[in-house]
């Protein structure tokens, strides 16, 4: 996976083993550069309380999304050729409250 980041080769094009069916079985696709959990704790949504009212002095939607933004900039723009670039923000049994993420 070292090597795949290092030289922009997460995107492929996946080439099924049975080559004789051609190029309608190809697939482009892309391995994740880490594990399926959220990237950091800082914006790790089950212990971080997004405050989205502007009339709060706690309100900090816009400091969240830009310490997320700058930590997926600097550990992703590496590895993907493209700019779309899938985060997975949680394994199995991560979010077990979701009255508190789905309100």
């Amino acid at each position: 996976m070292e090597y795949k980041s290092k030289h922009k080769e997460m995107e492929f094009v996946w080439k099924p083993f049975y080559s004789h069916l051609g190029k309608s079985t190809e697939l482009f696709t892309s391995a994740m550069l880490a594990h399926y959990e959220p990237p950091i704790s800082e914006v790790n949504f089950e212990f971080t309380t997004l405050v989205d009212n502007p009339e709060l002095m706690t309100y900090n939607v816009f400091r969240i999304a830009d310490k997320f933004y700058e930590y997926i900039h600097s550990k992703f723009k590496h590895a993907y050729k493209t700019n779309h670039i899938m985060i997975n923000m949680g394994g199995d049994f991560y979010y077990m409250n979701a009255l508190h993420h789905l309100r």
